[in-house]
C-alpha cells in the first residue's frame, strides 16, 4: 500500500510539470500496482 501512495504523489507531482510520456508511465505503473493490489485482495478473499 505504501508503494501506491508513493507512485500517487509521484504522479501529482508529475503532472504538474512533466511530459505526457512521463505522465503516462508513471500512471501505468500504477494502474499495474492497483491492479496486482486489487487481484492479491481477491483471490486471498476467495480462499
Amino acid at each position: 500500500m505504501d508503494q501506491i501512495e508513493f507512485l500517487r504523489e509521484k504522479l501529482h507531482k508529475i503532472m504538474e510539470s512533466g511530459t505526457k510520456d512521463e505522465i503516462l508511465t508513471v500512471s501505468r505503473e500504477l494502474d499495474e500496482l492497483i491492479y496486482r493490489y486489487m487481484e492479491d485482495k481477491f483471490m486471498n478473499k476467495n480462499k
